[in-house]
């Protein structure tokens, strides 16, 4: 790090078999421009420790398994069919809602 940077950079490190826990050790150690220091977080004799266990690592959902698609998909389906429906029958069938209303009246 440079005398300005104050950010800190990790290594990558590679994840374990997909299954397999373990324990990840770390430690930190800040220190000035000179090179002195100043605090620290853990050591190399005596690091801080979690551990990482396959349920602790979230897997998204596949967008595939997602309702909302097929929900999605089916409407789609069904507006197609109707429009086609629709356009090449001229139109909705004539039925008449009631009969003829004078005949009701009476």
């Amino acid at each position: 790090l440079g005398a300005s940077d104050t950010s800190a950079h990790l290594p990558r490190t590679p994840l374990p078999l997909t299954g397999k826990s373990y324990r990840m050790e770390y430690y930190v150690v800040a220190m000035n421009a000179h090179g002195a220091v100043v605090d620290a977080l853990g050591s190399a004799t005596s690091p801080l420790a979690f551990l990482v266990t396959e349920d602790a690592i979230v897997h998204p959902t596949p967008i595939y398994k997602k309702w909302w698609l097929w929900a999605g998909i089916g409407a789609v389906a069904v507006g197609a069919i109707a429009t086609v429906a629709i356009v090449t029958n001229d139109g909705l069938p004539d039925a008449p809602l009631i009969g003829d209303v004078s005949e009701a009246l009476r």
